[in-house]
């Protein structure tokens, strides 16, 4: 039985808060001062990384959350080393990558920028195809995880 006074409610409440609301009012407020200083012509990277650091924090407080929440008698996997790896697999799939590869097909934009000056430098094809890549290792992650809990094997 928990009370008021339980440290360990207590930290819950304190990564709860961190997590919901204090990393995500951070990382607007940089993605604000991002958008001013891109509007006085200066460099945005340290805002863009900014709003990446605060809102990973609150991811991963956000994904330590459901590891311990997800049991392993919630899935088909019955041991609980199966079980993790199988809830990591699924946040790098389907969120961690495809987060990543918006991230890129953003920073590939803002470096078209530089395409308007004499410079001859293809990062913004180096950023698209980061994010064509990380697209395609997901979809990859995502078909072997299919096999795997279907007990399929990837050459018969």
């Amino acid at each position: 039985m928990s009370s008021a006074t339980d440290p360990a409610q207590a930290i819950l409440a304190m990564v709860n808060w961190i997590g919901l609301i204090v990393m995500p009012v951070m990382a607007a407020l940089f993605l604000a001062s991002g958008v001013y200083k891109y509007s006085k012509g200066e460099s945005m990277e340290r805002c863009v990384i900014g709003v990446m650091v605060a809102i990973s924090i609150s991811g991963i407080t956000r994904l330590a959350e459901y590891f311990v929440a997800t049991s392993a008698g919630n899935s088909v996997v019955t041991d609980t080393y199966s079980n993790a790896l199988l809830n990591l697999t699924n946040w790098v799939a389907n969120v961690i990558l495809p987060v990543y590869a918006a991230i890129e097909v953003v920073r590939a934009g803002i470096s078209f920028e530089d395409l308007t000056t004499m410079r001859t430098d293809l990062r913004p094809l180096k950023h698209f195809a980061t994010a064509v890549m990380c697209c395609a290792v997901s979809a990859i992650m995502r078909l072997i995880e299919y096999w795997v809990a279907n007990g399929q094997q990837i050459g018969s």
